[in-house]
């Protein structure tokens, strides 16, 4: 499997970039999370960083339990980077407000093929090319509203178990998780000359594919030749198997 990510501050934000990412893997299993900080929370830079590292420490024990399935892995790996964050907290003295992130969290089996997601949040994700976008409406119910309670395990087991946005697939060729700044395009229509379509030049054309700095260069060609630009920050990382590379005419 082949791996690309991108991290890119929005253009309405002034001083950061308040989106987190990292991938992981071992022989089995390559682990990737995307955070992204809420723009009304105060230091949400400071939030998506916490929970990002947080979450990356659990990778290395998760050799542990690897005669799990993927969703129990995710969940480890979840709940105890979520402990990390609450001793964080109570060290720290910080407010829920100065905790406030999206968590997009994917498990892939490289042996089975197999693809485990969870959207805590607003994010977007696409598998073998269908796309999946979780939209709350700008509202999302971040963990960290519940993060006392959930430190408790049987608390979080429950929450994990009734929590609606987690997802399962099978012969998993090609796919990616994205920050929701991926849907944060905009085209200055008179100046355009011609639109793209983010998400399926960024997540699904194979234009570059071979290129180990595809998605930069694609948000480079997006905002150089088609005048799109993000507004929000925006983070991807694409995961895929061997894929036959489209040649393009930029003349």
């Amino acid at each position: 499997m082949k791996i690309h990510s991108v991290i890119r501050k929005g253009s309405e934000h002034r001083v950061f970039c308040e989106d987190f990412l990292w991938t992981e893997e071992n022989e089995r299993i390559i682990c990737s999370v995307i955070l992204d900080g809420c723009s009304t929370g105060k230091d949400s830079h400071f939030a998506s960083s916490l929970y990002g590292k947080a979450l990356r420490s659990q990778f290395s024990t998760l050799s542990f339990i690897e005669n799990k399935n993927l969703d129990q892995m995710a969940k480890f790996v979840l709940y105890n980077g979520l402990c990390q964050v609450n001793t964080v907290r109570a060290q720290l003295r910080l407010g829920i407000g100065e905790l406030l992130a999206t968590i997009i969290f994917s498990i892939f089996d490289k042996e089975t093929k197999e693809l485990f997601v969870i959207v805590v949040g607003d994010g977007v994700f696409t598998v073998n090319g269908e796309v999946f976008s979780i939209d709350q409406d700008n509202m999302p119910d971040y963990i960290s509203y519940h993060i006392e309670t959930l430190v408790n395990k049987d608390s979080f087991d429950s929450w994990f178990e009734n929590f609606n946005n987690k997802f399962t697939f099978k012969d998993v060729k090609d796919f990616s998780i994205c920050s929701d700044g991926i849907l944060s395009f905009k085209v200055n229509k008179e100046t355009s000359h011609g639109e793209k379509e983010p998400i399926e030049f960024l997540t699904k054309d194979s234009f570059l594919i071979n290129n180990p700095s595809m998605l930069a260069r694609k948000c480079n060609i997006l905002e150089s030749k088609h005048e799109m630009v993000h507004t929000d920050d925006l983070s991807i990382i694409r995961i895929y198997d061997d894929v036959e590379e489209k040649l393009e005419d930029f003349t």
